[in-house]
């Protein structure tokens, strides 16, 4: 994991949220995570090589404590780990086994 974690969401909190969600999911071969400043979206998966990447400009008011970070964190690595769970291909690849898939069951 990139040292460069913003003041908003620590290298420790990062860390220690997604050495929870791998272990919730049963340690899936990811890279660690990294902190990147964007405009938008609260994280992302790379399709190039599977690494979660948490906005650091993403900080909702809600998230007022360091549990509630660590909490939300968690849940955004749950939902970018299940994409590479559920679809370990790239878009066009899921695209199309879901289009088969749809042609399939109609």
């Amino acid at each position: 994991m990139n040292d460069s974690a913003s003041e908003f969401y620590s290298v420790e909190m990062v860390q220690e949220a997604w050495n929870k969600a791998i272990a919730d999911l049963m340690y899936p071969p990811l890279p660690e995570p990294e902190v990147v400043d964007d405009e938008e979206g609260s994280g992302w998966i790379l399709e190039s090589n599977w690494q979660v990447q948490v906005n650091s400009l993403f900080k909702p008011e809600v998230l007022d404590s360091r549990e509630k970070k660590i909490a939300f964190l968690r849940s955004l690595f749950h939902h970018e780990i299940y994409h590479w769970i559920l679809i370990p291909y790239d878009s066009v690849t899921s695209a199309i086994l879901v289009e088969k898939a749809l042609r399939h069951i109609s």
